[in-house]
């Protein structure tokens, strides 16, 4: 079965473990969960499910889905 994933428009829909996955021209680059977000910079923070290392994502460089 296939997961679905919903495109995030605006960060203050994201909640700490939320799964999410990171896009640039329909491209996976990012897969992890949330650890924390800014809403005014427009900034999330996750821990990458393949490695295990934080990375921050910018909404506008991305397109960002979330489970």
């Amino acid at each position: 079965m296939t997961e679905e994933y919903v495109p995030i428009e605006n960060l203050e829909w994201l909640r700490v473990g939320d799964v999410i996955e990171a896009h640039r021209d329909g491209v996976l680059h990012h897969r992890g969960t949330v650890e924390e977000t800014d809403a005014r910079t427009g900034a999330v923070w996750i821990r990458e499910t393949s490695t295990g290392q934080p990375k921050m994502l910018i909404l506008g460089d991305f397109d960002l889905r979330c489970r």
